[in-house]
């Protein structure tokens, strides 16, 4: 897995525990989810945009 940056940068400045390696944390009142995707530096046509789209509803889902 590449690119963590940004979400160890949203657990450090949330002083979250653990958000790296579970995706998930809660923010004040808010539930955070990351969606792993993955992204292709030079495409071709949109692949995969139904799948973050339906991640997406599948997390909403959940609550």
């Amino acid at each position: 897995i590449e690119r963590l940056d940004e979400l160890e940068h949203f657990e450090d400045f949330f002083d979250l525990n653990g958000f790296v390696e579970t995706g998930i944390a809660c923010v004040d009142d808010l539930k955070v989810v990351a969606i792993p995707t993955i992204i292709h530096e030079n495409p071709d046509r949109l692949v995969g945009m139904g799948d973050i789209i339906s991640a997406g509803a599948f997390v909403g889902e959940l609550k």
